[in-house]
């Protein structure tokens, strides 16, 4: 238990160092590009994650798995070939991808646009490096390596920070559009070098493939077939988003700069809660595991009841924060106005967004992977044919309708299959009820004192003032209305020292 606690802070802290180099870069890339140019970049962004998650999703599991085992067998001779047959089928699948954006450019519409083309263009090396080292990854993560895995990842960050600078700085504006990706390549090239350091230092060797490919194909198939339907959702709705925004009256300009607005700019702040709420479900798969298999349904609903009022309240404190300063932050961060209008709008999407990742994640660890991609599937049409439908009735916001109501598609169907999983009702109405009033009596005491502190404040001040008000008197009347429990985290922290 004491080394799972120590796993999982080491993976929370390297995932929210992570993220905040990548917020500092999306800061960044907003500055620095017209939002027309974002929003085509977000389009080749989407491409390029279907393309990764294709090479660099089941494949390093595998690997994880069969690195474990034969480790503990002492079969390092079946590893190297096995490493070996990975390389070579990932990297082939790679290539077959190249093919496919170099030479089938006519059966995707999308490549139409000679800027987003060149941008999916030049992150094709960064598909092929993903490629390479998601089998070096794998064989990190079986040996269960966290902090080499977590320190490339931040290298990558890093570099395509400083590169982008670098680039953006020693080149003229006619290439700039192109920096994102040129950047994103250089990144995952030079990362993955490090990598496969790391990997040869930790003892890791490769050796003439045999006869390994079948076992890791059965294994990596399935996995990857799963992650990639879930990366398709992003570039369609990129994709869709805009055609329907041109057929119901906006220009190009206006529509891709809407959508680099909202996926580049006010996604970036409602996603943070989520760093928070991933590594609580990272933590409950082990306990919520055990439970299942011992049936212990009454210890499985309480644990599942209080992770849920945590998400709750994690997703409920940013929101009289988003509402109150929601125009002020996105002016401050990416000097846009209109992201912030976007943010104060879509603000209540991080609750359905909460509980809907946490509880996929329960569902996962007790054996109901297949349900939650048939919830999966369901919601993203839902989703698809929302994004199709709304935008005569209300422009670019209808992604916020279609992600809300998707959203709280999969909410309802997690949370009913649940239910009948325990054979309990797991109380979450209430919660959400007595926390909405909650952020009602927040916002309205921001609302005011934003206003006061605007005129004697500069903004930097009155955003830290403000957020310090509606964080603190957030928390005071959730323990008022018992809403945190204290005791239970009281407890969590005294096992935890104790460990």
């Amino acid at each position: 238990m004491n080394k799972l606690l120590k796993s999982v802070a080491i993976l929370s802290f390297f995932s929210v160092l992570t993220r905040l180099l990548s917020f500092i870069f999306k800061i960044i890339l907003s500055r620095s590009i017209s939002t027309e140019i974002l929003g085509m970049y977000t389009i080749s962004l989407s491409i390029f994650m279907v393309m990764s998650t294709m090479v660099s999703s089941g494949f390093p599991l595998t690997i994880s798995k069969l690195t474990a085992s034969y480790t503990t067998q002492h079969k390092k001779d079946k590893l190297w070939k096995s490493l070996s047959c990975s390389i070579i089928l990932t990297t082939s699948i790679s290539i077959v991808l190249i093919f496919l954006v170099i030479f089938a450019k006519r059966l995707f519409p999308i490549f139409e646009d000679n800027i987003v083309y060149q941008m999916v263009s030049l992150s094709l090396p960064a598909v092929v490096f993903s490629a390479l080292y998601s089998t070096f990854r794998g064989y990190l993560w079986g040996l269960e390596k966290y902090v080499s895995v977590s320190i490339v990842e931040i290298v990558e960050q890093i570099i395509r920070i400083l590169t982008f600078v670098a680039l953006f700085f020693t080149t003229n504006t006619m290439v700039h559009a192109y920096i994102p990706s040129m950047s994103l390549s250089i990144a995952c090239v030079l990362s993955t070098i490090f990598g496969i350091y790391l990997f040869y230092r930790c003892g890791g060797r490769l050796s003439k493939p045999t006869k390994e490919y079948s076992p890791i194909l059965k294994s990596s198939i399935p996995i990857t077939s799963v992650k990639t339907a879930g990366s398709l959702l992003p570039p369609i709705m990129n994709m869709l988003l805009p055609s329907r925004l041109m057929a119901n009256g906006y220009t190009k300009q206006q529509s891709l700069a809407q959508l680099g607005i909202y996926m580049g700019m006010t996604m970036s702040l409602l996603s943070i809660p989520s760093t928070i709420i991933g590594s609580l479900a990272m933590a409950l798969i082990p306990q919520i595991t055990i439970l299942h298999e011992k049936e212990n349904n009454l210890a499985l609903t309480k644990q599942i009841s209080s992770a849920l009022h945590f998400t709750i309240f994690c997703s409920m404190i940013c929101i009289p924060v988003f509402l109150s300063l929601g125009t002020s932050l996105c002016s401050l961060i990416f000097d846009n106005m209109q992201a912030g209008v976007y943010l104060t709008h879509a603000c209540f999407l991080l609750v359905p967004m909460g509980i809907s990742m946490l509880t996929t994640s329960m569902l996962n660890s007790m054996g109901q992977e297949i349900k939650t991609f048939q919830y999966f599937m369901i919601s993203t049409i839902v989703s698809i044919a929302l994004i199709y439908i709304l935008p005569q009735y209300c422009g670019v916001e209808a992604i916020i309708y279609a992600m809300g109501i998707s959203q709280i598609l999969t909410c309802v169907l997690n949370l009913r299959k649940l239910n009948k999983l325990l054979h309990f009702s797991i109380p979450i109405l209430k919660p959400i009820l007595y926390q909405s009033g909650i952020v009602c009596i927040v916002t309205i005491c921001a609302k005011l004192i934003n206003s006061l502190c605007l005129y004697l404040f500069p903004t930097v001040i009155t955003i830290i003032l403000v957020g310090m008000v509606c964080a603190i008197s957030y928390i005071m009347l959730a323990i008022c209305f018992g809403q945190l429990d204290v005791e239970y985290i009281k407890k969590s922290l005294i096992k935890k020292k104790t460990a």
